[in-house]
């Protein structure tokens, strides 16, 4: 079921469906009927995010697979704001992560550290405008 999985991954292309590309996505997040390992579905949503940075060239099926993504991450039981944050990023969805750093920001002393990683992976990978958009905002 892993490489099966992985394989569905890895065939991301503008050529895949976005059905296909959420039905391997979601499969991942959810563990699947044969997956219970965590950090597999965490390694098999890395590798679709990996193929929008690297692999994906069409613009308009990069968003739809990043928006994808992004309600994946936030599916899972543990959400990823950190892969999601870096989706949003891509797509430049500066109130939705506005948002969710205040209200990691407002939340439990861990989610307040998440919000801070968050906060330093904006500035350290993101664009200085992005970065300046979100500061911006009230």
């Amino acid at each position: 079921y892993r490489a099966h999985t992985k394989e569905s991954l890895a065939g991301v292309t503008p050529a895949s469906t976005i059905d296909a590309v959420e039905a391997a996505a979601v499969a991942a997040a959810d563990g699947g009927a044969h997956v219970t390992d965590a950090p597999l579905a965490e390694e098999m949503l890395a590798h679709c995010l990996d193929a929008c940075k690297t692999s994906i060239t069409s613009r308009e099926f990069r968003s739809q697979v990043l928006r994808l993504l992004v309600a994946v991450f936030r599916r899972l039981p543990a959400p990823d704001y950190l892969g999601m944050c870096e989706c949003l990023q891509r797509l430049g969805d500066t109130d939705t992560v506005v948002s969710t750093l205040e209200r990691l920001s407002a939340g439990s002393e861990r989610d307040f550290l998440v919000a801070c990683q968050v906060a330093f992976d904006l500035v350290e990978n993101g664009s200085q405008v992005f970065v300046n958009k979100v500061r911006a905002k009230p």
